[in-house]
């Protein structure tokens, strides 16, 4: 079903369930061939390296669609959005839009791709979150201009 949990943590390539391991192994990246170590795979074995992942929209999306085996253009589609970068872009585009301060917004959305570039993959599985909150907390802090040192009281 479009936009389950089930769809946001299959593979990307051929849509199985992702297997999470306790102890590193090697794996070949499905997209660039690049060989590191890593957590996760694929039931089916294939790996995206974190290069691959963090690449240039137009390049993943070629590389993606090049090696997929998926049949459902929905569920590529899906498994093609960042979390960590696209949930705050979109929210902070609309609330400067909303709030008519557009010469704000270019600049928030690079902070928000400098911030969300930071998030290793794997991280929202393996510490117990979701990108779209990990994406949502970071609109939050530019939007506040929040930071570590933040007054909260």
């Amino acid at each position: 079903m479009l936009g389950t949990m089930e769809n946001l943590s299959n593979c990307l390539i051929c849509g199985v369930p992702l297997a999470y391991r306790q102890e590193e192994s090697m794996a070949s990246c499905s997209l660039c061939g690049t060989e590191s170590p890593t957590l996760v795979t694929c039931e089916a074995g294939h790996y995206v390296c974190d290069s691959c992942h963090s690449m240039r929209a137009n390049d993943l999306i070629e590389r993606i669609c090049t090696a997929s085996t998926l049949r459902d253009p929905f569920d590529l589609a899906i498994r093609l959005m960042e979390h960590h970068f696209l949930v705050p872009a979109v929210l902070l585009s609309l609330y400067y839009t909303l709030k008519n301060q557009s010469e704000k917004k270019e600049k928030a959305i690079a902070r928000a791709r400098q911030w969300s570039e930071k998030i290793p993959g794997g991280f929202c599985g393996f510490c117990g979150n979701c990108g779209a909150a990990v994406g949502t907390g970071i609109f939050v802090s530019i939007v506040l201009e929040a930071n570590p040192l933040t007054d909260v009281s």
